[in-house]
């Protein structure tokens, strides 16, 4: 759809970044599976959504398919040079299991890298590595309820490096082992994957798919699977579920990159010419059915864990089994046209003072081809819930009693178009991973893979012809309200009969009058005018870099830099004041406010609803961020619009609304937070752990929920006037821009203030952060009913002030994360996914440390803590081999080479090179300096550093989470 819809089958997509195991494999046994589905004609290809429809496909893209039904998708890009993606898209998931086979889709997808015909155990991802490539963001996979794709980002697209892709990926069709090692080695990884994934929201989501759609089979085949049935499964049910669904048949093979089409051709026939069905082609199971003609049911889950409410109506019918067309397309633009409109009214209402709802919203999904799911969802206070129902009932009930306004109408055609436009305008220089997952999400939803201007010639031959009536009739169609799921979740409960009660508030709802919509125009944007152009006093070309620096007379300091990485895309970025530098010491709240509110709080002159739909046909948009050293406010836009984009974000610096909106949303942040940081071990970490790890700097975690209530806007404005007014500025621009013509924006705005600060203040104290030296262990708490825990060691490190250090502790950083992935993950099973990362910052030049988490159960904790200090020391006081080195190397190193082609790199190295004149001098250094790294300088840094006698450990396990349950208000819903 042409929305952002919430989708649960994305959102179920399950990760996997699994080393395999060093053995030798057995090859596969064979094994007759049982009650097998219907048989299909073996090498009978699947059709491509495109054949039989009046839609054109891409004419960039070569479709193929072999003889034996296998199916390969090509599109030649040359968005990112020399680089390639590459997907093997199976038509298997999770549906295909049977009721004791909950998880082995899954459970399968992680044994394609424990030992292949032509990479043993234990080679798979170091084989990769060893070519430039990092384990998980390269080489990676997922398992959803309908496919499985594998994964690979090549830095070099030529013949070997393709080949070697399409060789692991033939055996990931009909080469694995199944070595019974390392099916019992990795049944522990898959059961550490359920713990990481292990969330009161995952389990929310189970629940209440189950109770919308109890006849759909996927309610009950999660991917993730079920803890009993993975321990039970053994290996010739795995055998058997990967002979009768691994076939050619259900295999597709995209490539995406700067290479020549027809090797990439031969090279797919050579490897997959030869795969065969070892059992035949079989049809999907049967699918079950949407629960239609029920008539209205509802459900409260009580779950301690779940601070916010979330309350959500939901209607469900049939998918549509025609396949995609003009006219589809069409009927999508207007079903997203009034969704798009009606979400726009739910944002209004949460943005509200004394509001029923913290955020609501509308989506429409088509899951597994089954279902077409339309939800309005609302999430609110425990005292809300009735409140909120009736808001959702009485504005569904309004859009189809009164439509949409004219304005509204308009404004979202504009919008569309303009959405349109930039697609096409960018569709050159999309990056091939971002096309090879396109390309396989269109696969699945059976959709035509169109070019991006052919798409925006379609909408705009029908866009001028849809109307109001139309985009109703879509939603009408999709809403039967006969036949409504109502699901309330959270830390609430209800005495007597829950679902009756809820209900009974819904249909109270339903009594209430609405009246129609009336048309709110936002009138016109007030601020175009900003004075006298100022004048550049200072121009500095740094050539070989493409980068123009410039100073204007009121000490607006400008940075630009030209590039071709996103056609009709310029990034914007002011950096003003000291940021967290500047926090007083008694109220660091103030940073959480001011990132929640003066955003949301829109102009003097206009709300963040009245920018929304004043800027809404302008292709740009902005933030605001509170950094370490300075405030941000930034965005992105078309060329064309670079005007209107700067006098945006001048306008926040000029004439910020400090509105009741903006400390609404702070409010309602804080209720999320807090119920992330007292529910979660992330939370727990990100709070009382960062404040523990920085000393006790109060900048760092978290404040007390009564001290953050009590701030006001009026607190905000103390802080952030003179900063606004007069603090340091610098202003950057990366992208497809001309410099004279940037330079030329910036003088009608920025370079039209009053005068500045010349030079920031050194902030000498505010940089002295201390770690905490002599904390050796800590227990961290967190109230919850799972057993989820994270285990986080710490070791203190020189900061970012020694560069050249800094990138030796990566490399370290990366030796242990591979020791940490062999020890923890692959050999005791222990955990899915260890991380670790060298934490520290240019702004507190001395402080830093080297961080390793591991989310484990909790009754591991005990144990994992000492054994990850231990693993260190041992890198500590051994030796490095030179394979590991090169393997932690070879990637980061291909990782510099490869950020120069990307403007978000070139924003952040820009955003303070004449503040920090030495940052470009860092680009013109750091790949230099990374080849020149050598393994005992890596030996070194880890004998400084690693001991197990500097090591902090820090546990962060559950407890019983408080009884204190709230009840649902009992009042009638008001109308909102």
């Amino acid at each position: 759809m042409i929305t952002t819809l919430k989708t649960i089958v994305l959102f179920l997509g399950i990760a996997i970044c699994a080393y395999a195991e060093e053995a030798h494999a057995a090859m596969i046994a064979k094994g007759t599976a049982t009650a097998l589905p219907t048989v299909k004609p073996g090498g009978t290809a699947k059709p491509w959504p495109h054949e039989g429809s009046d839609l054109k496909p891409d004419p960039r893209i070569v479709w193929g398919k072999l003889d034996n039904g296998l199916r390969y998708v090509i599109l030649p890009t040359q968005a990112a040079p020399t680089r390639a993606s590459l997907r093997l898209y199976m038509d298997v998931g999770s549906l295909m299991e049977t009721d004791d086979e909950r998880g082995l889709a899954h459970f399968l997808e992680h044994l394609a890298f424990c030992g292949t015909k032509h990479f043993p155990a234990g080679e798979v991802f170091e084989h990769f590595q060893r070519l430039g490539m990092q384990s998980g963001a390269d080489t990676n996979a997922f398992t959803t309820f309908d496919r499985t794709v594998y994964h690979l980002e090549l830095p070099r697209a030529n013949e070997e490096l393709l080949d070697d892709g399409f060789t692991m990926f033939r055996d990931f069709l009909d080469g694995m082992l199944f070595d019974q090692k390392q099916i019992d080695r990795e049944r522990g990884v898959v059961l550490s994957e359920i713990v990481y994934r292990d969330s009161a929201e995952y389990r929310a989501n189970m629940e209440s798919t189950q109770f919308e759609l109890p006849e759909a089979l996927f309610s009950r085949r999660w991917p993730t699977g079920d803890p009993a049935s993975v321990r039970a499964i053994n290996r010739q049910q795995l055998v058997d579920f990967y002979q009768t669904w691994y076939t050619p048949g259900r295999a597709t093979v995209v490539a995406v990159g700067d290479f020549d089409v027809k090797l990439v051709q031969r090279l797919i026939q050579q490897r997959f010419q030869d795969a065969k069905a070892i059992r035949g082609e079989h049809a999907d199971p049967a699918m079950g059915k949407a629960a239609l003609g029920q008539g209205e049911l509802a459900k409260l889950r009580t779950d301690a864990d779940l601070q916010t409410v979330a309350v959500q109506l939901c209607s469900a019918k049939p998918a549509p089994t025609s396949g995609d067309s003009v006219a589809a397309e069409r009927h999508e633009h207007a079903i997203g046209m009034a969704l798009a409109i009606l979400n726009s009214r739910l944002n209004k209402i949460a943005a509200m003072e004394n509001s029923s709802v913290l955020s609501a919203n509308i989506s429409s999904d088509v899951l597994c081809h089954l279902s077409e799911i339309t939800s309005l969802t609302a999430t609110c206070q425990p005292t809300k819930v009735n409140a909120a129902i009736g808001m959702l009932e009485q504005e569904m009930r309004r859009a189809l009693l009164y439509g949409f306004t004219d304005a509204e109408f308009a404004g979202m055609k504009t919008t569309i178009s303009s959405i349109m436009q930039s697609l096409a305008d960018r569709a050159e220089t999309q990056p091939p991973n971002k096309l090879a997952d396109e390309i396989v999400s269109s696969l699945v939803d059976k959709t035509v893979e169109i070019s991006p201007s052919d798409k925006l010639a379609m909408v705009n031959r029908f866009m001028p012809e849809v109307t109001k009536e139309e985009c109703l009739a879509a939603l009408a169609n999709n809403w039967d309200s006969a036949n409504l799921r109502i699901w309330v979740q959270g830390n609430v409960k209800l005495e007597g009969d829950a679902s009756q009660q809820i209900l009974s508030a819904y249909h109270a709802s339903q009594q209430v009058k609405v009246s129609k919509p009336v048309d709110e125009s936002a009138g016109t944007f007030a601020y175009t005018d900003f004075g006298k152009p100022g004048v550049i006093v200072k121009r500095n070309d740094q050539r070989d870099l493409g980068v123009v620096e410039a100073v204007f007379a009121n000490n607006v300091h400008v940075n630009i830099k030209r590039t071709a990485f996103e056609k009709n895309v310029v990034r914007v970025l002011i950096r003003f004041g000291g940021g967290k530098l500047e926090l007083p010491s008694d109220k660091p709240g103030l940073l959480l406010l001011a990132n929640c509110a003066f955003f949301t709080g829109g102009l003097q002159a206009h709300s963040i609803t009245d920018l929304a739909q004043l800027t809404g046909d302008k292709k740009l948009c902005a933030r605001f961020n509170v950094g370490d050293d300075a405030f941000d406010i930034g965005g992105a836009c078309e060329p064309e619009t670079i005007d209107t984009q700067l006098q945006l974000c001048t306008a926040y610096l000029t004439a910020p609304g400090f509105r009741q909106e903006g400390l609404t949303n702070y409010q309602h942040t804080v209720d999320a937070i807090f119920s992330n940081v007292e529910h979660t071990a992330e939370g727990a970490v990100a709070t009382q752990g960062d404040r523990l790890l920085h000393g006790g700097d109060p900048r760092f975690g978290l404040d007390s929920r009564e001290k953050l209530q009590q701030l006001t806007l009026d607190d905000l404005k103390a802080w952030l006037s003179r900063p606004l007014e007069k603090g340091y500025l610098e202003v950057s621009l990366v992208g497809d821009i001309d410099p004279d013509t940037a330079l030329s924006a910036v003088a009608k705005t920025l370079g039209a203030l009053p005068a500045r600060d010349a030079v920031k203040p050194d902030f000498a104290k505010q940089r002295i952060v201390k770690y905490p030296s002599t904390l050796k262990t800590k227990e961290i708490q967190f109230a919850s009913e799972a057993t989820r825990a994270m285990s986080v060691v710490c070791w203190p490190t020189a900061g970012f002030r020694d560069l050249p250090l800094s990138h030796r502790i990566d490399v370290l950083a990366a030796i242990l994360k591979d020791r940490l992935w062999n020890k923890v993950r692959k050999e005791l099973g222990a955990t899915y996914t260890p991380a670790v990362t060298n934490s520290g910052s240019e702004v507190f030049p001395d402080f830093g440390f080297l961080e390793a988490d591991l989310v484990v159960e909790a009754p591991q904790l005990p144990r994992i803590g000492q054994l990850v200090a231990n693993i260190a020391d041992e890198l500590a006081t051994g030796s490095i081999s030179d394979d590991e080195f090169n393997r932690a190397l070879k990637p980061i190193v291909s990782g510099i080479e490869e950020q120069v082609n990307n403007n978000s790199y070139w924003l952040s190295v820009i955003s303070d090179c004449q503040e920090n004149p030495a940052a470009l001098d860092i680009v013109r250094k750091s790949a230099g300096d990374y080849r020149s790294i050598t393994k005992l300088e890596i030996e070194s840094v880890a004998k400084q550093y690693l001991t197990t006698n500097k090591a902090t450990i820090i546990s962060v396990g559950p407890t019983a989470p408080s009884s204190n349950i709230k009840p649902i208000e009992s009042t009638t819903p008001i109308a909102p």
